[in-house]
């Protein structure tokens, strides 16, 4: 791309007075007056004043019309407009004249239609439309073959390698201009020539080739001056410095640009005068030197104006912009980005001018915290750096996008983004902005405390580069920033002072009363620094151990905490500490904190910022300047007079559990390496303080819901505190005296029975009989005798009669359970029961009727059983009058310590044990365990720990069976054998996870669909694919 005040060479040529007078008719013209308006035309173009031209362009083209001549003068009168026009910048008018000039009636000479090609191919170059204008160059080349019109080929190859060189095409580029060279030098053409090296210049600054792009445009500028070509000096003057400031030379860009201006002034060449006043603007912005850089923005702008350049008012808005921007006039920098927009627009919605004003507002509103509008106008931005392949416009939009990502928490990507900006600037950027990069990386790193090493390596690699090229300002904040970052670093060299002296030397002179402050608190904390360097790492860790201890040995919550808080604040220096605790999914801090409701409000909204919406991990959130982190733009209040804010998660395996807030006054500074070293140290110490609290606070529940239980009828013996349970629960209670029927469903071992024992104490059958039958344990005929009874003779073991299960119930509750496993035949005679409320014994040809509420228990899907016409479809809904659904333990685990505590309590009685408890380990295995058996299952798992525990123990985890203290959470193979393919593996994979599902159902295929998150139908046609046996 261009720099935004470059002035590539369009190989537009003026000087045509003579030309002009042959192509004038004959018979009765006003000869010299046409002569003589082309001569004036001509010095207002060398001047620069192409409004006059214009005017007298248009005369002449009146004197041509009335006299109805040839085309070719008219034709020649257009181009010569045209060429007006895109010199000014108006590139859409100057195509519309080149239209008319295509549609001029009469025979047009080759070499004129080749130069018509060469202009329109010039105006659709600045407007981006860069295939059409591939298409006219060639137009223009190809009109022209013959040796003698050698030069419009010249020019058109000159035009070709622009394109490419716009489009980012090096290599066609460099063949077209070396075409075109030759092709000038052939013809002893020094006027093209001087064009094609100017042109080069570009193309290798472009590049980064800022060697030899000062080699072709001091050739260049060698040949102007030769030629005694003062305004062509002036445009390879300003190229030069263009080059030489993009190179770090700004001493030497100063003096290009100053002798382009003094030169420009000297012929009268306005619009030379601007590009040179605005590189030399941009000189002392850089410099820091607001009023001369605002003086001469000031002057290309009133000049711009006056020749109505687009194109150069554009890039005046832009600097005024940077230097509003400097100045931290936020609303005139945006208002001068916009205009600057606006007005790119209008030349070329997809050309330069645009992508530097939409890349300038982007990086205003990331400043600002407007993160919407940043991402918005960085999005546009992209697309035209994309199309036109402009790597240096893309660098400097990455560094934006990694400001934002940022300030979203995305710390991976904002590193990666920062990264591949000086990637980008390395290879084609100026090396003042690849060193902007490379600070703003390092701070960023410090700022995150990651990749401390790398940022330092960056850090010094920039400082140098602003040291080099006279950038004050920027060394003094390099150097500010390497004294910060010595203060956190593992292993400081001891150059903070020195660092910090740098800053002072330079910001002292340039910085702001901002720079001054910080200057300051640096001194004081590099003071603090060396004061605190006698505590050896021993002592550290003495500390440690002796603060993890106390915790330990202390039992009441509240002193634990405070305990904790206080070890915090005496090794940080912090002037807040609290402890925050899980709650569902936000954290909150802890009610046992020593920080008061406000105070807790604002570090739970701190930490609600730092964290965004990204997972924690086990290592610290940290802004060390949390008044500019954008992070907190959008509630700067927040965190008003804070230093330094840091939070650290607590983990117990790999479960969030709570976390520690830390943070320092603006006036003590910022945490330090050491001081966050001891934090995350500590916060294993922590996390399980905050866990064995929880399973004090679950015990101290139970109880408490145990005695709660028990004053509820009818609940003896159940233990939960699932929302879920609690619900089930109460629906019991609700349905008190209903005389309805109740399908209870849930996998084995979920207390199906406990829950029929609920439903018949807590309703009005409470003191009639409660009969519980196993169905799967009895055969059909068994089945039938033993439930509806049978009279003498029956069958051949009937020698009396007996009365059936049913009429036993009479007036209180039967509970079927597995009534699955019921054949077809019984299913018909209970459903009579359900309906009729009669039994009929076996043999008997009367029926009895009975009272009897009836309780049915599945482990399976009785709908499945329906569908595969195994189960009678009216008893179904008959018995679904009322259903419950009973969660598996693995969907409660909230449960877990509460079962645990009470089996614990039970066989220690029964067995004459007196074990402790279990370890914090063996409680988390424990309920990271999955058990398929359920309740039950738990219940074995624990009496089996006790029966092996010996005296006043605390059961461990290698105390558990193997299968539960190893907490498997996959059996599956994760690599390739070498016989064995992608497929079969995705394969074995997927056979492995529907086989456990089914386990951990207990073969009920619509939950272990559901726990899949695949349909039913699904599921079967991967047990029928797989063979899997249920």
């Amino acid at each position: 791309m261009s720099h935004p005040h470059e002035k590539p060479d369009a190989g537009t040529t003026g000087g045509a007075s003579a030309r002009a007078n042959d192509r004038l008719p004959t018979d009765e013209r006003p000869a010299d007056d046409v002569g003589l308006l082309e001569q004036l035309a001509e010095f207002s173009r060398g001047a620069g004043e192409f409004g006059s031209a214009l005017e007298y362009y248009e005369q002449i083209l009146k004197i041509a019309l009335k006299a109805r001549e040839s085309g070719e003068l008219v034709q020649h009168v257009w181009v010569q407009m045209a060429s007006c026009r895109i010199q000014t910048g108006d590139f859409q008018g100057a195509l519309a004249l080149l239209d008319r000039a295509l549609a001029t009636p009469g025979e047009a000479r080759s070499v004129a239609l080749g130069r018509i090609h060469n202009e329109r191919a010039w105006a659709l170059t600045n407007l981006g439309r860069y295939t059409e204008a591939e298409k006219a160059f060639r137009d223009a080349r190809d009109t022209v073959l013959d040796r003698e019109k050698a030069a419009v080929l010249a020019r058109a190859q000159n035009g070709l390698g622009t394109v490419a060189m716009r489009n980012g095409d090096w290599e066609t580029a460099s063949r077209a201009f070396q075409s075109a060279l030759s092709g000038f030098r052939t013809i002893e053409d020094r006027d093209g020539v001087m064009r094609v090296l100017n042109n080069l210049g570009l193309m290798e600054k472009n590049r980064g080739n800022y060697e030899q792009a000062m080699v072709h445009t001091r050739h260049s500028l060698r040949v102007a001056e030769e030629l005694g070509d003062s305004y062509s000096a002036a445009i390879s003057l300003g190229n030069l410095g263009v080059v030489e400031f993009k190179a770090g030379d700004w001493c030497s860009a100063y003096e290009s640009w100053s002798r382009a201006l003094r030169m420009a002034e000297a012929i009268g060449d306005k619009a030379g005068t601007v590009v040179a006043s605005l590189g030399l603007g941009n000189y002392h912005l850089h410099r820091r030197e607001l009023d001369d850089a605002a003086a001469f923005y000031e002057r290309a702008e009133v000049l711009s104006r006056e020749l109505s350049e687009m194109r150069s008012l554009a890039l005046t808005h832009e600097f005024r912009g940077d230097l509003a921007l400097v100045r931290e006039s936020y609303e005139d920098a945006r208002q001068c980005y916009l205009t600057a927009l606006e007005l790119g627009e209008k030349i070329a919605p997809r050309g330069d001018v645009v992508l530097e004003a939409l890349r300038r507002l982007a990086n205003l509103e990331s400043q600002l915290g407007q993160v919407a509008a940043a991402r918005s106008y960085l999005s546009r931005a992209i697309v035209v750096a994309s199309g036109m392949h402009d790597d240096y416009e893309l660098g400097l939009l990455l560094r934006v996008r990694a400001r934002i990502e940022s300030s979203d928490g995305d710390v991976a990507s904002a590193r990666d983004s920062y990264l591949e900006s000086v990637r980008l600037l390395e290879s084609g950027g100026t090396v003042f902005d690849l060193a902007v990069s490379r600070a703003e990386f390092a701070a960023f790193c410090l700022e995150n405390i990651v990749d401390l090493e790398e940022a330092a390596r960056h850090l010094e690699l920039a400082r140098e580069t602003f040291e080099r090229v006279g950038a004050e300002y920027e060394a003094g904040h390099a150097y500010l920033l390497a004294a910060k970052l010595e203060m956190v670093c593992d292993h400081p060299t001891g150059e903070a002072r020195h660092h910090l002296q740098s800053a002072m030397a330079l910001l002292e002179r340039v910085g702001s009363e901002e720079d001054q402050a910080a200057l300051a608190s640096m001194h004081r904390d590099i003071d603090r620094l060396l004061e605190e360097t006698a505590a050896s790492e021993r002592n550290d860790l003495a500390a440690l151990n002796e603060t993890v201890s106390r915790i330990q040995r202390e039992s009441d919550p509240r002193a634990k905490v405070r305990l904790i808080e206080r070890a915090l604040e005496e090794r940080m220096n912090a002037d807040r500490v609290c402890l925050m605790l899980t709650q569902g999914d936000s954290i909150v801090v802890s009610p046992d904190s020593g920080v008061n409701r406000a105070e807790a409000d604002r570090a739970a909204e701190i930490v609600d910022a730092l964290r965004g919406d990204h997972a924690l991990e086990a290592k610290p959130i940290v802004s060390t300047s949390p008044m500019r982190d954008p992070r907190f733009a959008s509630d700067a209040d927040l965190v008003h007079g804070l230093g330094s804010v840091a939070f650290m998660p607590l983990f117990s395996e790999d479960e969030v559990v709570g976390g520690l807030y830390v943070d320092v006054c603006q006036e003590a500074g910022y945490f330090r390496q050491p001081e966050l070293d001891f934090l995350v140290a500590f916060a294993p110490a922590a996390g399980l303080a905050v866990q064995e609290m929880r399973l004090d606070a679950v015990r101290d529940e139970n109880r408490e819901l145990r005695r709660r239980l028990a004053r509820r009828s009818g609940f003896e013996g159940i233990i939960t505190q699932s929302r879920r349970m609690l619900e089930i629960l109460d629906l019991i209670e609700r349905l008190g005296d209903s005389q309805a029927t109740v399908l209870l469903q849930g996998e084995t071992g979920t207390g199906k029975e406990l829950l029929a024992h609920a439903l018949q104490r807590s309703s009005g059958r409470a003191s009639g009989s409660f009969v519980v039958v196993n169905c799967a344990a009895l055969s059909q005929d068994v089945l039938e005798s033993e439930l509806f009874g049978h009279v003498k003779g029956a069958f051949t073991d009937a020698k009396a009669d007996k009365i059936g299960l049913f009429e036993k119930a009479d007036g209180g509750t039967i509970f079927l359970d597995e009534i699955d496993k019921t054949p077809v035949a019984f299913q018909e005679r209970l459903l009579r029961v359900c309906d009729q409320g009669e039994v009929k014994p076996v043999g008997s040809a009367h029926v009895r009727h009975v009272n009897v509420r009836i309780i049915c228990a599945t482990n399976r899907s009785l709908l499945d059983l329906v569908e595969e016409g195994r189960f009678l479809k009216d008893l179904y809904y008959r018995l679904r009058v009322i259903q419950i659904e009973i969660p598996p333990l693995r969907e409660r685990k909230e449960d877990i310590p509460l079962l645990v505590d009470y089996f614990l309590e039970h066989f220690n009685q029964t067995m004459g044990r007196s074990v402790r408890g279990f370890s914090h380990e063996a409680m988390n295995a424990l309920v990271s365990h999955s058990w398929p058996g359920n309740v039950r299952d738990l219940r074995h798992e624990v009496e089996r720990a006790v029966a092996m525990a010996s005296g006043e123990t605390m059961i461990r985890r290698e105390d558990l069976a193997t299968h539960v203290s190893a907490n498997e959470t996959s059996s599956m193979p994760v690599e390739l054998a070498a016989d064995q393919s992608l497929s079969d593996l995705v394969e074995t994979i997927e056979k492995e996870l529907v086989e456990r599902a089914l386990r951990e159902t207990g073969g009920n295929r619509s939950h272990a669909a559901r726990s899949l998150g695949i349909s039913r139908r699904g599921l079967l046609n991967k047990i029928a694919r797989y063979e899997i046996e249920l």
